[in-house]
Formats: structure tokens, C-alpha cells, sequence
């Protein structure tokens, strides 16, 4: 059916538009070597948004609409609707679309009083659904990383106390050891942050409020796990239980 024309989209994305780059080259080369596509053309979107959704299923259903009701409403406002064409000779039509500004996309707050249109009335996104996920995510990775550490510390002390130490040089020598690994994890994470915390990341510039969450929560949770979980165990760990326990 070689009278039939039509174009054939292929969109890839990443964090790294360097990866970009070089898959979007081979994409290239392999469409180029295909038979039967005439021409192969190559644009860049490096200003893209993604938003993750938490949407309250509960209250969505008490206004009547469902997940993918508030979706498609969103896309049409993200993604633009089409509203007129215009004819092309021997070709596909030319499709206008309308969407929002650009500034207002990448504007959060915006999308979240975008009103949605559901059977008791238009309500503001906010009613049923809010972003969260990215939040919740870095506060269990911070947590995670923290807890760690601490239980590495209090593990060693235990270690010591069972070899005869006394609990206070047991925590020290914990600390002595375990100092070093502790604050190697806290710098390589708060490094690892540092571009999506400067917003340069591509794609990630919507994680750029978690700055705070994430290297704030490391630096403040290294602290204590330092020192107020050496005076806890101190003050609180008897060295009779530990010794009998083994």
C-alpha cells in the first residue's frame, strides 16, 4: 500500500539528555535504513514537566468521577485539545490545538486549582488529589539511611559490651569506627542531591523543594545518630542484660 502516507512518532525520554543524544541517534539511524519512511527528523523537548498524582479515590467518588475522568480532563489542559484543522492537499489535515501557557503548566499550584468538571459541579484538583509521593519517598530514604547507622552503632557497642567492655568505651569505640562510614553515607547523598536541589537535573526540577527534606534530614539525622543515640544507649542499656543475653 504504497499510496498510503502517514508519520510515525517515537518519543524518548530521560533524566540525561546525554543519553538522549546517543539512543536518539540510533532511534535515527535504524528509522533512516527502514523501507518505505522518507524522511527522519529529529526535535528536542528539554523543558518537559512530569507530575505524579495522589488522587484521593474515596472522595473522588463522592463528587462521581474516577481516576480516569480527572486524567483526561488534565490532559487536555496539559497536552492541548484540538479545536479546527486545516486542509492539506494529497496530505493529513494540519491540527490546531489549544492548551495553557507554558508558565502555568510548569506552575504547580495552578494545576492544582485547575477545575474539574464532575457531576455535582466543577471542583479545584486540590479536593481530591495532591502530590505527595516524591515527598513521602525522600523522607523514607532519609529515614532509611539513618536508621541504618544507628543500628550499625548500637550492633557494634553490643559486640564490645559481650568482649567485656564497659558501655560507655563500647560506644565510643562504636563511634570511633563507625564515624567515618556514617558521614562517608550522609556526603555521598547530600552530593548526589546537590542537582536536584540546584534544579539542573532534566526532568527532576519538580524535586527541587525536597532540597530540605533530603540533604536538611541527612545532616540533622547524622547528628543524632552521633549523639543522642550514643547517650541513650548509655544511659539506658545495662550492661548485666547484654552480658547475659549471650
Amino acid at each position: 500500500m504504497a499510496s498510503i502516507r502517514a508519520s510515525v512518532d517515537t518519543m524518548l525520554s530521560s533524566s540525561d539528555y546525554r543519553l538522549l543524544q546517543d539512543e536518539g541517534a540510533k532511534v535515527e539511524k535504524a528509522m533512516s535504513q527502514t523501507k518505505g519512511i522518507v524522511s527522519v527528523l529529529k526535535t528536542w523537548d528539554m523543558d518537559k514537566v512530569v507530575y505524579n498524582l495522589d488522587i484521593d479515590e474515596q472522595q473522588a467518588m463522592e463528587y462521581g468521577v474516577n481516576r480516569s475522568d480527572i486524567t483526561s480532563q488534565l490532559q487536555m489542559m496539559l497536552r492541548g485539545v484540538p479545536v479546527a484543522t486545516f486542509p492539506k492537499a494529497n496530505s493529513i489535515d494540519y491540527t490546531v490545538r489549544v492548551w495553557l501557557p507554558q508558565k502555568q503548566i510548569d506552575d504547580f499550584s495552578t494545576i492544582l486549582n485547575t477545575l474539574i468538571v464532575t457531576p455535582k459541579g466543577k471542583i479545584p484538583l486540590s479536593k481530591i488529589a495532591k502530590q505527595k509521593q516524591f515527598k513521602a519517598s525522600a523522607e523514607r530514604m532519609v529515614g532509611a539511611i539513618i536508621v541504618n547507622n544507628a543500628i550499625l552503632l548500637i550492633h557494634f557497642a553490643l559486640e564490645q559490651i559481650k568482649e567485656g567492655m564497659s558501655k560507655r568505651d563500647a560506644m565510643l569505640e562504636s563511634i570511633k569506627i563507625r564515624t567515618r562510614p556514617v558521614l562517608m553515607t550522609a556526603f555521598a547523598v547530600s552530593v548526589g542531591m546537590l542537582p536536584v536541589a540546584q534544579g539542573s537535573a532534566i526532568g527532576l526540577e519538580r524535586l527541587a523543594p525536597l532540597r530540605a527534606v533530603a540533604i536538611g534530614g541527612l545532616v540533622v539525622g547524622t547528628l543524632m545518630t552521633l549523639i543522642f543515640i550514643p547517650v541513650g544507649f548509655v544511659w539506658l542499656v545495662g550492661e548485666e542484660a547484654v552480658v547475659g543475653e549471650d
